[in-house]
């Protein structure tokens, strides 16, 4: 647990306020058992924490709901496997893996909220449309970069694996509850990668 200054242990802090919350249904792999503490005391209120910040977010969102419907179905060599879902306050937090295998690519889509990625295994080329039209190459993430991608139509792209191993992405998404992860769109004209 990180201790603060003139905060008492668990028991006389959740007497003062009475709000303590436990992760542990969540897939341990990812994420160990978080403990939570809302201590309030003159005025001030703290956090005790044994994980780090995402943590005590995944903590917030640990109501289960059903699955945010998709706008379509995974590219031939693609798969799809949700590790964690929860909504919250109107908002989907979702967690998954995704594989490509070599040669297969997402296909050109746009997503309607945010997106933030981990390049586990493999390497990620990221195409877009510029200003200007067609299709380019705006990024390539080798494993263990971040990734970050734009919200909503404006931001159009295409991931693919153009390399010779499989490409392991662990991908949370933040969504407005009950909108799909991302909404298919055709190949922009001009564009030789379908």
């Amino acid at each position: 647990m990180l201790d603060l200054p003139g905060i008492g242990d668990k028991a006389t802090c959740a007497s003062r306020h009475p709000l303590t919350t436990t992760t542990s249904h969540l897939n341990s792999a990812l994420f160990p058992p978080v403990e939570a503490v809302l201590c309030k005391s003159g005025g001030m209120r703290t956090l005790r924490t044994a994980a780090s910040v995402a943590g005590v977010v995944l903590a917030a969102v640990a109501t289960a709901v059903p699955a945010a419907p998709a706008a379509a179905a995974p590219a031939p060599g693609v798969e799809v496997e949700t590790q964690s879902q929860n909504t919250v306050d109107g908002v989907d937090y979702i967690i998954s893996r995704i594989t490509l295998a070599p040669g297969a690519e997402t296909g050109w889509h746009y997503h309607p909220g945010e997106v933030f990625g981990f390049i586990r295994d493999g390497t990620l080329t990221h195409w877009n449309v510029p200003d200007t039209g067609g299709c380019a190459i705006d990024a390539i993430y080798p494993a263990g970069a971040p990734v970050k991608e734009g919200v909503g139509a404006g931001f159009v792209h295409n991931g693919r694996n153009e390399g010779v191993t499989p490409l392991v992405m662990e991908v949370t998404y933040i969504n407005p509850a009950g909108t799909p992860l991302s909404v298919e769109v055709p190949v922009p004209a001009g564009c030789a990668v379908s």
